[in-house]
């Protein structure tokens, strides 16, 4: 392994070394795995690591090239364009004309009877699915799950979540959003 690392090291020294040392485990796991596609009588066995470790490093360069491609610059104009503006109005104009055309409520009489419908325990779950929370983490501390092993919290959490979203689709039902 050394010398493998020690060989992407002075072929690719502007890699960072812990690219280096996965890139050479990956290599020589690969080897063990399908060591029989090595022929000894056509090139040394540290020439064939170093070709796969090469190959393989190249691999991992153009996956992180194409993988940073697709990252897209957010301070640029055309992606700020694309992001929703931070302030909401205070209104919420949006949301109230798409209730006249779907509901006849209001926005505030929805929020009102929801905030009947639901507990505190309940409520902040639902801020956690809004703010796009998926950690299981925050839910068990909201749901007070501590004390429980993982997998019963996981379970749990989705229980909570479950019942949550069926309320909530009970409750659209009776206001009549369409």
């Amino acid at each position: 392994m050394a010398h493998l690392v020690q060989y992407l090291e002075i072929r690719y020294p502007n890699i960072e070394s812990a690219s280096h040392e996965t890139v050479a485990i990956d290599c020589l796991l690969d080897y063990q795995a399908k060591a029989n596609q090595y022929d000894y009588n056509k090139i040394s066995l540290y020439a064939y690591l170093r070709m796969a470790a090469r190959r393989d490093m190249l691999n991992a360069i153009e996956k992180a090239t194409r993988m940073e491609s697709r990252l897209a610059d957010i301070e640029s104009p055309s992606i700020q364009d694309q992001m929703p503006s931070e302030s909401l109005s205070s209104d919420y104009s949006e949301m109230d004309e798409w209730l006249l055309d779907n509901s006849d409520l209001s926005l505030s009489e929805i929020m009102s009877q929801l905030d009947d419908e639901l507990d505190d325990e309940e409520k902040q779950v639902l801020m956690l699915l809004l703010d796009g929370v998926r950690e299981t983490e925050a839910y068990v501390e909201v749901l007070g799950l501590g004390g429980l092993e993982k997998s019963k919290q996981q379970l749990e959490v989705k229980r909570a979540k479950d019942r949550l979203l069926k309320k909530l689709r009970r409750f659209g039902e009776r206001i009549r959003i369409s």
